[in-house]
């Protein structure tokens, strides 16, 4: 987590009180590494705070990933921690950047059937621009069931082609590399190389 969170979150909101400040520094994402449990049990009602606490660093970006009952979904708040990650690890100047984007739409999908997704476009804070095209960023639904490195890469992925305008692969590797998130860009290419394998030991038979 960039130094720069802690300064916005206070400065979003005011009454954020410093001992939740103090935790979520002392956290700072790390445990979810190896920890992948935290969203069951007693501990899910820790993190539903620091989730509620850490929501401002989405507050400039057309986001929804609202679960489709009227339940919550251990799915939906594990990807939305870990979207809110990635976003707290970028610098300040990409961080800017994300949210000056306009015309893209961020959709966590909490499900494998068809539904409907509501944007209410008066509550957008960034106006919409008529002379540019729409870009949908789709989460899928099992993305939140994935390793924790494995899903931060794929987010991070998105993310750095939004703020690069850029889709070429090796571009926003290096990117991704450069900034900071070797860890996540590395357990992708193991976990890739690895589907291979098993890809190719399956058609040897």
């Amino acid at each position: 987590m960039k130094d720069w969170v802690l300064t916005y979150l206070k400065k979003a909101t005011p009454d954020i009180s410093e001992t939740l400040l103090d935790e979520i520094k002392r956290i700072d994402f790390h445990l979810f590494d190896e920890h992948e449990d935290v969203f069951f049990g007693e501990k899910h009602k820790k993190y539903d705070a620091y989730i509620d606490a850490m929501i401002p660093l989405m507050g400039h970006l057309n986001c929804h990933f609202e679960s489709v009952t009227p339940f919550k979904c251990s799915n939906c708040q594990k990807f939305t921690w870990m979207f809110i990650s990635v976003v707290a690890g970028l610098s300040k100047d990409s961080f800017v950047k994300l949210c000056r984007t306009r015309n893209v739409f961020y959709i966590y999908s909490p499900a494998n059937n068809a539904y409907t997704k509501d944007f209410a476009i008066k509550k957008m804070k960034i106006a919409m621009d008529v002379q540019a095209d729409l870009k949908i960023v789709v989460f899928h639904h099992e993305l939140a069931t994935f390793p924790w490195l494995l899903g931060r890469y794929c987010i991070l992925r998105e993310l750095v082609k939004i703020i690069l305008s850029s889709r070429d692969d090796d571009t926003v590797n290096k990117t991704i590399k450069a900034w900071g998130f070797e860890k996540e860009l590395n357990h992708a290419m193991e976990f890739e190389s690895t589907r291979r394998a098993a890809i190719s030991a399956y058609y040897a038979l």
